[in-house]
């Protein structure tokens, strides 16, 4: 019996596991069942989108924040207007980065291609 139930509680006739093979069963299932069967190769998303939303968040949490400045530097957290804006720059910065990928994974194999007249 495991430490885990008590005298009056019935034990499962599955032994115990931990990790990351008892977190998903069914991958486990297939790759036991199909085991000659190549891994799917990995979705190709596009990571400009979410560098521009998260930029937009803190610019937003920025212009309601430079509302109330007064009143949060009265309640000593002023350096919340502060984080915003670093957070609009390294967003900026993040999105600028996420723009490079974006544009190296499409001259990489063509699938996210933005213009096709582009002949970079």
């Amino acid at each position: 019996m495991s430490p885990n139930h008590s005298a009056g509680e019935a034990s499962s006739s599955e032994p115990e596991t931990s990790g990351e093979a008892s977190a998903f069963p069914s991958a486990l299932a297939w790759l036991q069942r199909y085991p000659d069967q190549p891994a799917p190769q990995p979705r190709r998303m596009r990571m400009t989108p979410i560098g521009v939303a998260g930029t937009m968040i803190w610019a937003v949490a920025a212009a309601v924040l430079t509302f109330f400045h007064e009143d949060l530097k009265a309640a000593d957290v002023g350096w919340l207007l502060t984080c915003a804006q670093l957070g609009i720059v390294i967003g900026i910065i993040g999105t600028v980065v996420m723009v490079v990928h974006d544009r190296r994974g499409v001259r990489a194999n063509g699938a996210l291609r933005e213009h096709p007249d582009d002949s970079e």
